[in-house]
């Protein structure tokens, strides 16, 4: 059985811009520009137009999609993508200080797990499951 060699194609970059109510990509390498309705099939569209123009299948094509905005929506996403960064850390940081405090008020402190709870502004079941888990 013959099997047919597909050359490797880098992967090119591709811009997508909201152009009137469509998604305009273009690929400058090629210079060539398609159209979407949606974001979603932005990827997708751009592998088969430039499939098309290098005569590959769009499965063997690579692409490197970049999204353009308007400056003051790309500083709002990058605001978003840092505002999530830190309370990703902070509730982290507040699940290892809540533990910890269960911790010293039952073992250390003697407290029921009740009056843990109370104190640390969870559930008696929360408390319990705190203490199962091991310390970081």
């Amino acid at each position: 059985m013959d099997e047919q060699i597909t050359p490797e194609v880098p992967a090119l970059a591709a811009t997508v811009a909201r152009v009137g109510g469509e998604w305009q990509i273009r690929v400058p390498r090629l210079d060539v520009t398609t159209t979407v309705r949606t974001l979603d099939e932005a990827e997708a569209a751009a592998k088969a137009v430039i499939a098309a123009q290098l005569h590959v299948r769009p499965g063997d094509v690579g692409v490197e999609l970049t999204t353009q905005l308007p400056a003051d929506i790309e500083d709002d996403l990058a605001e978003v993508t840092r505002w999530r960064d830190i309370s990703g850390y902070a509730a982290q940081r507040v699940s290892m200080l809540t533990r910890r405090a269960a911790d010293r008020l039952v073992t250390r402190e003697k407290l029921t797990q009740r009056e843990a709870a109370g104190l640390l502004g969870v559930s008696q079941q929360r408390v319990a499951q705190l203490l199962k888990k091991s310390p970081d």
